[in-house]
């Protein structure tokens, strides 16, 4: 772990007595900060261990690869970053879906509340 990037991981035993790492097991961290907790998992899971690590800061990621369990982390964080603006458009078209769908339905109503006072006053 890069010692300039100050991060304390917490939880490391609970998380490594939940996760029983194995050689040969691939993990995923995906709050890498520094690294400690990806440290900890690749030496549990060594020598053939795998781990993903993720983080939105791209200064932890970087943190994360200059210490000793980083050696094979690759940054991917302009990716990250693209798949988070697509998700965020994305929900914003399904809101203004979900909000004209709702437009609809209203209209429909009204419009079958019409119709049906319609067939009342012919039927007077």
């Amino acid at each position: 772990m890069d010692s300039r990037f100050e991060h304390e991981p917490v939880l490391v035993e609970p998380i490594l007595n939940l996760l029983e790492p194995a050689s040969g097991g691939v993990y995923c961290d995906a709050t890498v900060g520094g690294g400690g907790h990806a440290e900890k998992i690749l030496d549990a899971s060594s020598p053939d261990g795998r781990l993903v690590g993720i983080d939105r800061d791209p200064e932890a990621v970087e943190a994360a690869r200059a210490g000793d369990a980083g050696k094979g982390f690759a940054v991917v964080a302009a990716e990250v970053r693209k798949l988070a603006e697509r998700s965020q458009n994305a929900a914003g078209e399904i809101s203004e879906l979900s909000s004209t769908s709702v437009e609809v339905a209203e209209k429909a109503g009204q419009m079958l509340d019409k119709l049906e006072n319609g067939r009342a006053s012919c039927r007077q």
